[in-house]
């Protein structure tokens, strides 16, 4: 399953943001970001500050399942800029 999000947070994904985003997907596996064809394979702090997602990019989340709908949710709010 794809996924596609606008990132309103302020400054982007900077560490607190990556960090909070790694949490809400804690429980899944095999999750891959890409952004600018730029892809991190992981949920690594580290991958997804080098994809350097500025406020207003976008980003590309990709994984085996769908995701749930409490899940969807939670990171409609996160790169809504609201959570």
């Amino acid at each position: 399953m794809t996924y596609v999000f606008k990132v309103l947070i302020p400054n982007g994904l900077h560490a607190r943001p990556c960090s909070h985003l790694i949490y809400i997907l804690k429980d899944f596996k095999s999750v891959k970001f890409t952004h600018n064809n730029q892809t991190s394979n992981s949920l690594s702090i580290l991958e997804l500050l080098l994809l350097k997602v500025p406020y207003g990019g976008e980003i590309t989340l990709s994984c085996e399942h769908p995701l749930d709908d409490s899940t969807m949710l939670k990171l409609s709010l996160f790169f809504s800029g609201s959570n």
